[in-house]
């Protein structure tokens, strides 16, 4: 089969994207920019939990947080446990990364109700201020997890988190989510 293009045609067509305004102006062309630095960082993190989790053979939960500033997927050790930690990948505006230890203060059969702390990297978006992205932020969590199912694997959780931010402006974050817990 042969191609119906000239070499000087492929040429032609290689000198319009490299002069074209969109990398000459040093934006790229694709609507998803990749930051490599940041990437690396979370993914360092992210395996560091993991082998965290794998060396205290600790049960795992998973879950997605609907939050009103982000969108969270966490990860982390049995949430039925007096002290828990998750990390949580958010995949709302940018990618960010948020590592929260907890302590139940309320351990009952079908409800636990928690209080935390949770250092933010990357990814904190003011839900007023759209412009403001900061690198790190502390949030402190409270929250109920309820598991009415008999396996008590799967739980609903409700939770609010006042979050305080290096741009002088703090808020509070609220937001719903699911659970299940790998026993």
């Amino acid at each position: 089969m042969k191609s119906s293009m000239s070499l000087s045609t492929y040429i032609e067509m290689i000198a319009i994207l490299r002069d074209s305004p969109e990398t000459s102006s040093g934006q790229a062309m694709w609507p998803i920019q990749i930051n490599f630095k940041h990437m690396k960082k979370i993914f360092l993190l992210a395996f560091a939990l993991f082998a965290f989790i794998s060396i205290s053979q600790a049960q795992v939960a998973v879950g997605i947080n609907f939050q009103s500033s982000d969108t969270f997927i966490t990860v982390g050790t049995d949430p039925n446990n007096e002290f828990f930690g998750e990390a949580r990948l958010g995949i709302g505006h940018d990618i960010g990364l948020e590592l929260m230890g907890a302590y139940n203060f309320v351990r009952k059969s079908e409800v636990n109700a928690y209080v935390g702390v949770g250092l933010g990297l990357l990814g904190d978006h003011h839900h007023k201020h759209h412009d403001d992205h900061n690198d790190i932020y502390v949030a402190i969590p409270v929250g109920v997890l309820i598991t009415p199912f008999n396996t008590k694997n799967l739980g609903f959780l409700v939770e609010a988190a006042p979050v305080f931010a290096n741009h002088n402006d703090s808020y509070l974050r609220g937001g719903v989510g699911v659970k299940y817990t790998f026993r």
